[in-house]
């Protein structure tokens, strides 16, 4: 007699059952044979204690029927079947009368291995990607920028002759008098000015020398990876000797040891930047040093000297170049306008009219002080040549080598990330989460895009979409995106920037009208409109609404004013408190200003 199995009924009594399989089994006293063949099939089963019990049971109770036919032991086991596959399927059976929490978490266990062997999969392709794949680095974005700058006549750039300058470049002596902190904006009252007239007075061989360099068209500053050993040495001790501020002949090229001949663009050193922004300021002091000596000539080429080199640090087109620039022409204005305030009879009326064309000769189409984003653009394309791989076809993924110039850009150093065993194994992550190198550069390019449109348009046509705040970027965006939002420059303040050099330039041009137009009358005009066109070309407009700038006469002297970013005409009076003239000048839309 063949005996097949059915399947086993089952009591699932917790806490209720605390024998064992095997007491059951024994309590059948069946054949030691048949006792041995259940209590192995029940333990391979591998089910619940309880379980196991109910097996055992009716497992004995079928050999106990067997025997009671007259089978012998040999015969029932032999009927029975193997016992490994018994145990499977009595197992199964008895798993399938399980209950539904039981079954809930055994497909949810499930799913949750698949995922994780998915998971494996792709993270097992990602890393092999990631460790083999290579860069593709086939432009040399320093060495294009440099050979610009070499083209560029070398009578008509300026650079070379302010770096000879330097050589010979005595330092402001801040440390000898507090009143020397507020330099240049120090007065012949403060105990610090006969230390500003020495130091001028020791540097006059120089400025006369960047007064002229301060008249030619171009800057001509080629880009390097290393410090400039020249002005390193001038401005850490304060090198003497005026060889090279005398003659204005260019100092030797800066040699590069060690570095590499393609280095990333975002590793490069501006010290221009500084270094002129520190002779300006000693420009600035002496125009002022001037006025005092009732030498207007010479206040008069100082402030067109600023103007002069302002407007060099936008050659390059480096965003940061740029704003250096602004600041070093808002410098120039600032200096004029407080001499105009204090000192209007120290201009003749041919220097005025000499400083108003210096001030507007830039003017062309659009903002002449809108910044650029050429070299930013370059300087991304060259990072994404290093961090990505390349299929051909303008994209990539993130590759090992990539990863550690991407540890440069979030720790801010020059000097890619070693890699580490997290690295080793964080990379092929990051490489699949963040957006592929055509996504990658589009999304830059576009942001990019949507600031030079913005740029392109006046203040007061602008709407809140023009200054979205990348605040409002997702998490997951700025994490599948971060190359972006680490190379992408403060933009709400870049397209700014241009809008307030230009009110302040207007400003300057109006009240330059005004001083003239008293003098040749005796009087101030009741509108700006009388000072057109023969003082003005045009009364140019408030760049937060396009309406004439503000004008009035108080104390019998002239105010001009914008109305701000709240668009109230407040008679040129800010808003109230210590930043009241900065909270005026932050924009908002006209819908938020209302």
């Amino acid at each position: 007699m063949r005996v097949q199995w059915q399947g086993v009924r089952t009591q699932v009594l917790f806490g209720s059952d605390t024998r064992l399989p095997a007491e059951v089994i024994a309590a059948a006293k069946l054949p030691e044979a048949v006792a041995d063949a259940i209590a192995g099939i029940v333990k391979q089963t591998k089910l619940r204690r309880t379980e196991q019990c109910d097996v055992a049971a009716e497992l004995c109770s079928h050999f106990a029927v067997g025997q009671k036919e007259g089978a012998t032991p040999e015969q029932l086991l032999a009927d029975f079947g193997e016992p490994r596959t018994v145990a499977k399927l009595i197992a199964r059976a008895v798993k399938r009368k399980r209950g539904w929490l039981y079954h809930t978490r055994r497909r949810l266990l499930q799913g949750v291995g698949i995922v994780v062997a998915v998971l494996f999969v792709a993270y097992a392709v990602l890393f092999l990607r990631f460790h083999l794949s290579k860069p593709n680095i086939v432009r040399n974005y320093l060495a294009e920028y440099n050979a610009g700058v070499a083209a560029m006549p070398q009578t008509e750039v300026a650079w070379p002759i302010y770096r000879a300058v330097m050589t010979g470049w005595k330092q402001v002596p801040y440390d000898d008098h507090a009143s020397l902190k507020m330099w240049p904006q120090i007065k012949p009252s403060d105990e610090g000015w006969p230390l500003g007239v020495a130091h001028v007075k020791a540097n006059a061989g120089a400025l006369a020398t960047i007064r002229r360099a301060a008249s030619l068209p171009g800057f001509g500053m080629p880009l390097s990876q290393s410090d400039d050993p020249i002005l390193a040495a001038s401005f850490a001790s304060g090198a003497s000797g005026n060889t090279a501020q005398a003659t204005g002949a260019p100092a030797p090229a800066v040699a590069v040891p060690g570095v590499s001949d393609n280095p990333p663009l975002i590793t490069v050193l501006l010290p221009a930047a500084g270094s002129m922004r520190n002779i300006s300021r000693t420009i600035a002091f002496d125009a002022y040093e001037a006025a005092e000596a009732g030498d207007g000539e010479r206040a008069t080429e100082n402030i067109i000297a600023l103007l002069g080199i302002g407007r060099q640090l936008r050659e390059p087109r480096l965003l940061i170049m740029d704003l250096v620039g602004h600041a070093i022409t808002a410098l120039g204005f600032v200096t004029l306008g407080e001499l105009l305030a204090e000192r209007p009879a120290l201009f003749t009326d041919e220097q005025l009219v000499r400083l108003s064309h210096t001030m507007a000769k830039t003017d062309q189409m659009g903002n002449p002080f809108a910044v650029r984003f050429d070299f930013e653009r370059r300087s991304f394309d060259d990072a994404m040549q290093r961090l990505y791989s390349d299929n051909g076809s303008g994209d990539g993924i993130l590759v090992a080598d990539g990863y550690k110039m991407f540890g440069t850009l979030q720790s801010g150093t020059d000097r890619p990330t070693e890699a580490t065993l997290a690295t080793t194994f964080t990379g092929p992550a990051a490489a699949g989460v963040m957006a592929g190198r055509r996504d990658m550069t589009e999304r830059y390019h576009n942001m990019i895009d949507r600031a030079e449109r913005s740029i392109q348009r006046p203040l007061w046509e602008r709407t809140d979409a023009d200054f979205e705040s990348l605040e409002t970027t997702s998490d997951l965006q700025r994490l599948r995106y971060s190359p972006v939002y680490m190379m992408m420059p403060a933009l709400q303040r870049a397209i700014l920037s241009g809008e307030v050099m230009l009110q302040k330039r207007d400003a300057l041009l109006v009240a330059t009208a005004l001083e003239l137009h008293h003098r040749r009358t005796g009087s101030y005009p009741a509108l700006l409109s009388e000072l057109t066109p023969r003082l003005l070309p045009t009364v140019p407009p408030d760049r937060f609404t396009g309406r004439t700038i503000g004008y009035v006469v108080k104390d019998g002297k002239p105010l001009l004013y914008s109305v701000g970013a709240d668009r109230t005409d407040n008679g040129g009076a800010p808003p109230p408190g210590n930043l009241g003239s900065y909270v005026a000048s932050e924009w908002m839309s006209p819908e938020h200003a209302a």
